[in-house]
């Protein structure tokens, strides 16, 4: 049996739409996850490398939830 992933509900500013573009087009380019080359964003004179993994951790999204939802409860 499967277990959905948890979604969190965090502020829109923790995320890039960018990144989520980079994310989404790595998944779809190597489903297995066996490329761990870094992503290339080329700018021309500046370049950007972006590891294969990135992002916040399971307990840090659950972490700035909790956070913002203690501050919801308690202004």
């Amino acid at each position: 049996m499967f277990s959905t992933i948890k979604k969190f509900d965090i502020p829109a500013y923790y995320r890039s739409s960018l990144t989520g573009r980079v994310k989404e087009s790595r998944r779809a380019q190597d489903q297995r996850k066996q490329d761990f080359a870094p992503a290339v964003l080329d700018f021309g004179p500046v370049q950007f490398f972006l590891a294969r993994h990135f992002g916040f951790c399971y307990g840090v999204e659950n972490a700035i939830e909790i956070s913002y939802r203690a501050l919801e409860e308690n202004p």
